[in-house]
């Protein structure tokens, strides 16, 4: 059975990563959507157009929402993975007071 291990540091800066995904993702998006998020460049002056536009409308509203959920879901992550770093190094901590307390006697 292979060993569990624990790193704080590694759980934090995974943490961070996650973090950082999520920033980027949200800025490429951002940019992306700048450059091709006005619909009305498909024109609206006939029947096809105007469907098309409120089409494309629609499917960038989505995309918006998908990235904002996938963000969201990465901020989750990147919370529990700084809360398992906590949690572990305050298990560490009151298991060596444990320690202390046995070998001493106390």
């Amino acid at each position: 059975m292979p060993e569990l291990h624990f790193d704080p540091a590694s759980l934090r800066k995974s943490a961070g990563g996650m973090h950082d995904s999520s920033e980027e993702l949200v800025r490429v998006t951002q940019d992306l959507l700048g450059k091709v998020g006005d619909p009305s460049a498909l024109g609206t002056n006939d029947t096809l157009g105007s469907i098309a536009s409120a089409m494309y409308g629609a499917l960038l509203e989505r995309v918006q929402e998908t990235v904002g959920s996938v963000a969201e879901e990465y901020a989750t992550q990147r919370d529990k993975l700084q809360f398992a770093a906590i949690a572990y190094e305050e298990t560490e901590r009151a298991n060596t007071g444990l320690g202390r307390t046995m070998v001493e006697g106390n």
